[in-house]
């Protein structure tokens, strides 16, 4: 297909709608990323601390 110089084209943009299943999706990686990030660089606390004040 060729097309003159100057032709008019219509451009048709497709955006999908964002549910609350890809929030939550979402969010949910973005929570494990950051607990795996603590995780590996040693931020962390013992369960042990982690209970205090529960008792």
């Amino acid at each position: 297909m060729t097309l003159a110089k100057h032709s008019r084209v219509r451009v048709i943009v497709l955006v999908a709608e964002e549910n609350e299943e890809d929030k939550i999706s979402e969010s949910a990686s973005e929570s494990f990323r950051q607990g795996w990030h603590d995780a590996m660089s040693g931020n962390t606390i013992s369960i042990s601390q982690l209970w205090e004040g529960y008792e």
